[in-house]
């Protein structure tokens, strides 16, 4: 067959395009620029490998700084992109967490976790958990990147992420609630216009493409039996778990489990909801019943950023409501930008929100 007329299984405009003999075109996101030292800013960036086995890889960003005592803040950062696009080497990416790293005087991992449709979720979930309990190899000084084991402060380590990125940050601190990393500190999250299912249609953008809810069968496991779907709804019974780092919001009972396809199907009067790790791993977190007071770390600080403009800005301003009428002791914010769109940051990095957002941020890691 003609290379150039192969064979389309599925469309998924504007991100990718997947042919029959299970090639990807992908559409967004596939540009890379090479790490380097910011002639700016004096940032420095390498990349690494987390781990050979998966692929799992980061780029790293470490500040410009006469002196690193006392050690530095740790950003972990997760990008978005639909779960398939964008990675950090992209330059949308790599500017924005190295503008972070600068402003905020801190050393930042971004992480690379691997990407649908050629890994469906939850791969996205485990990797990015891995990600984390690798940084925490770097406790004492132990670690294979000097660059941790020499300049962080592991009592001071952040969670942040945009859109998809957002959704996976929120399920990493999740999954730290109970599972050891050691002496590493979660301490705070930021939540930049974050992605998550709400249960009412009327929230739905118009221009909403019907197809993306087919969709996200090629972008969740369809053969996992296991795989449930939660959504952040002002309507839901929600079960309530906080860590040092931040409070986790999910419905209090699954979707039933079925195909992918036909159990998105069942969904198509919703937006695409956060696609959760596995129940026979987290179960816990699915119901009411398996909430423990031994969950609760008290004291931590959440941000959450919203746009005007964002179809799915309500799902960010939920979160930050139920969250603070929770009773949770620790401390949630919640900036809402005017006239803007989401991640019109990463597109607009010189205009004066887009500076505001980013001192936003410093302002969160350096008060916490």
């Amino acid at each position: 067959m003609d290379p150039n007329n192969k064979e389309v299984a599925h469309e998924f405009p504007p991100f990718f395009r997947l042919y029959k003999d299970g090639t990807i075109d992908r559409f967004l996101g596939t540009e890379i620029i090479p790490p380097t030292i910011d002639s700016f800013t004096g940032v420095q960036s390498k990349d690494i490998t987390i781990s050979p086995q998966t692929g799992i890889s980061a780029r790293l960003f470490l500040p410009k700084t006469t002196s690193f005592t006392p050690k530095l803040p740790l950003l972990i950062y997760i990008h978005g992109g639909a779960f398939c696009i964008e990675s950090p080497f992209s330059p949308v990416y790599h500017n924005h967490v190295s503008s972070v790293a600068a402003e905020a005087n801190v050393v930042a991992v971004s992480i690379h976790y691997r990407r649908a449709p050629e890994h469906p979720l939850p791969i996205a979930y485990d990797d990015t958990w891995a990600s984390v309990q690798w940084v925490a190899s770097h406790i004492k000084g132990k670690g294979p990147e000097t660059w941790l084991n020499d300049h962080v402060d592991f009592e001071r380590v952040f969670l942040a992420g945009d859109s998809a990125g957002a959704n996976l940050a929120h399920n990493t601190a999740r999954r730290a609630a109970v599972d050891v990393l050691g002496e590493v500190k979660i301490v705070g999250m930021v939540l930049i216009h974050p992605y998550f299912g709400n249960d009412q249609r009327s929230k739905l953008p118009q221009t909403f493409p019907t197809k993306l809810l087919d969709s996200l069968s090629f972008i969740s496991s369809d053969t996992s039996s296991s795989m449930t779907i939660s959504e952040l709804s002002p309507s839901s019974s929600l079960s309530l778990f906080h860590l040092s780092s931040s409070s986790f919001i999910l419905s209090a009972a699954a979707t039933p489990p079925s195909t992918g396809l036909h159990r998105l199907k069942m969904l198509a009067n919703r937006l695409p909801s956060s696609v959760l790790p596995p129940c026979t791993t987290l179960r816990k977190f699915l119901t009411p019943k398996c909430a423990t007071t031994n969950s609760v770390i008290t004291n931590s600080t959440v941000l959450v950023l919203v746009v005007e403009k964002d179809g799915i800005k309500d799902r960010g301003w939920t979160y930050f409501e139920t969250l603070r009428k929770s009773g949770w002791s620790g401390a949630v914010d919640v900036v809402e930008t005017e006239g803007e769109d989401h991640v019109f940051h990463l597109f607009n990095p010189n205009s004066e929100n887009a500076a505001s957002l980013l001192k936003q941020m410093a302002s969160f890691f350096n008060q916490n």
